[in-house]
């Protein structure tokens, strides 16, 4: 028999675990927030790398009617990595954001 005692301590138990999923929920976006920052500060300061590279590729070749090929070279390559860096953490940045999301819905 359900009593009015015990159907006012089941809404309790529920605002209780409404509750405590929204602090749940908050502190996982606080979290997913640190992180995205972090990243993103991360993929800037490459960006800011690969503007030097190619400052320094320019300036090789402008000042040089032929510029030594190990100069060349390495900034050719130092340019390559750091794109590829750049595209592999956005890409790891989308990845998490969906895993993120996933396990969320997944634990609901």
């Amino acid at each position: 028999m359900i009593t009015t005692e015990s159907l006012s301590w089941q809404k309790i138990k529920a605002v209780i675990r409404t509750q405590l999923d929204g602090w749940s929920v908050m502190w996982g976006e606080l979290q997913w927030t640190a992180i995205r920052f972090l990243r993103t500060w991360e993929i800037r300061q490459l960006r800011k790398r690969l503007q030097q590279e190619y400052t320094t590729l320019g300036t090789l070749t402008a000042e040089n009617s032929a510029p030594e090929d190990r100069d060349v070279d390495m900034a050719r390559r130092q340019i390559s990595f750091l794109q590829e860096e750049i595209d592999h953490l956005e890409q790891e940045l989308i990845t998490a954001r969906q895993d993120f999301v996933r396990r969320r819905i997944e634990t609901s």
